[in-house]
C-alpha cells in the first residue's frame, strides 16, 4: 500500500472508532493484526451454538475475545460487495450492534467492510455505516 494511501486510512480508523466504517479500496491484507470474515462465509459460522458442553463460539469471535484489552480490536467483514444484497443482510445484527447472538464485543473492537464498490453494498447495511473512497 502507498505511504499516502497508509496515512488516509490510518485517519480514517482514529477518527472514527463508534461506527462501522464501508472502505473502498482497501484490502483485508491491509489490516495486519484484524479478524477477517469473508462475506461469503456460511450464515451458520456466523453464530453462537450451544451443545452437550455448552456454549461454543465460532473460530472468528474466539479470535476477538483473545485480542480483548487491547488498543484496538479490528472486524473486516471482506469484499461485502462481491454477494447479493439478500445475503448481505447476515452481518446486519453483527454491524448494527456490534455484537452476535447477545454477545457484545469488545468496546475496542472497530468493525471494518472492505468493499471494491459502494454502490453494490445494500442500503440497511450502508445506512449504518461510515462510508469513504480510499484513494
Amino acid at each position: 500500500m502507498a505511504q499516502n494511501k497508509r496515512l488516509k486510512l490510518i485517519n480514517i480508523l482514529n477518527n472514527n472508532t463508534s461506527w462501522p466504517i464501508i472502505l473502498e479500496n482497501v484490502s483485508s491484507k491491509d489490516f495486519e493484526t484484524s479478524v477477517v470474515l469473508p462475506a461469503n462465509i456460511n450464515s451458520s459460522e456466523l453464530g453462537i451454538k450451544i451443545d452437550d458442553k455448552g456454549l461454543c463460539y465460532p473460530s472468528w469471535l474466539n479470535n476477538i475475545k483473545k485480542q480483548e484489552g487491547e488498543n484496538t480490536i479490528l472486524l473486516v467483514i471482506d469484499k461485502l460487495d462481491e454477494i447479493s444484497f439478500e445475503e448481505q443482510e447476515k452481518f446486519y445484527g453483527i454491524i448494527k450492534y456490534k455484537g452476535v447472538n447477545g454477545y457484545k464485543f469488545p468496546s475496542e473492537t472497530q468493525i471494518i467492510i472492505t468493499v471494491k464498490n459502494k454502490d453494490n453494498v445494500s442500503k440497511k447495511i450502508s445506512s449504518l455505516c461510515l462510508s469513504y473512497k480510499v484513494e
